[in-house]
């Protein structure tokens, strides 16, 4: 089999993977749905009941700083999302009949490792995008029905430039390019580990992706920042787990399917 990358087969492939991974997706776009639309509807509510006045409209500067700081914490959570989302990328290799079957398609381990790269991670982003503003939308619906004065503008525009501004590193105050820059390489490098764990753990990748954050919190990264070599070591170690995890990936094989420790459900051996 050649391993010369080929595109009709490599979206043959992302065909057969969406019959699996459609319901991990459209799951995980449900809770995000629910977390955007409730957080939003939560976080306005409580600063217009503490800011707001009986018979005095809020004003333009305080709504806006109300959507930009909503705003914020929806960009994180987004950012969470991608990381819980990225260690279901490769649960489907630790089910028994899928596994076997995504480890015998006629394709290079390559393909098969990008297609998974390529659903949980442009694609998801996507979808948590659009989850956003749907939650905004119901945001929208739901306020008004509590308050009088529940009728805000939509936070959809603003979410978009705060999301290219961070994209983009459009910051020109060093210090503030600076922190731009370590919570980028920070993220990549959570993300890269959910990849690998999805990889060694499947279903329980979650769980072995918080615990070593959580280590990694301890020991790390309060001190975060305070050394020049910090983020270019995280830029390794993020490479250096996307490795491994592909390493990881192409060491599978079908009969191993069937005899090791499963992950997920009661299937223990």
């Amino acid at each position: 089999m050649t391993q010369q990358i080929s595109m009709s087969r490599f979206f043959s492939l992302l065909r057969w993977l969406s019959t699996y991974e459609s319901r991990k997706l459209w799951n995980l776009f449900l809770i995000a749905i629910v977390f955007f639309a409730g957080y939003e509807t939560y976080a306005m509510y409580y600063n217009i009941d503490a800011r707001a006045s009986e018979g005095v409209p809020l004003s333009a500067g305080v709504v806006m700083r109300m959507i930009e700081k909503t705003n914020g914490i929806c960009l994180l959570a987004l950012t969470l999302f991608m990381c819980i989302g990225a260690t279901f990328a490769f649960t489907t290799l630790h089910r028994r009949h899928a596994g076997r079957q995504l480890l015998m398609l006629p394709a290079p381990n390559v393909e098969k490792f990008l297609a998974l790269w390529v659903v949980y991670v442009p694609v998801l982003f996507v979808c948590l995008v659009l989850a956003f503003v749907v939650g905004d939308l119901m945001r929208m619906l739901i306020l008004p029905l509590l308050t009088e004065q529940g009728h805000l503008p939509s936070s959809i525009p603003s979410f978009f430039s705060r999301m290219w501004y961070w994209i983009a590193l459009r910051e020109t105050v060093p210090a503030n390019l600076q922190f731009m820059m370590e919570s980028w390489t920070l993220i990549l490098t959570i993300h890269a580990l959910s990849l690998f764990c999805s990889v060694l753990a499947g279903y329980a990748g979650w769980l072995l992706m918080g615990v070593t954050v959580y280590v990694g919190t301890y020991l790390f990264i309060n001190s975060y920042g305070q050394a020049s070599w910090h983020v270019p070591f995280l830029l390794v170690l993020a490479v250096v787990l996307l490795l491994m995890a592909y390493r990881l990936f192409r060491s599978y094989t079908p009969s191993q399917l069937l005899n090791m420790l499963r992950f997920h459900g009661i299937q223990f051996r």
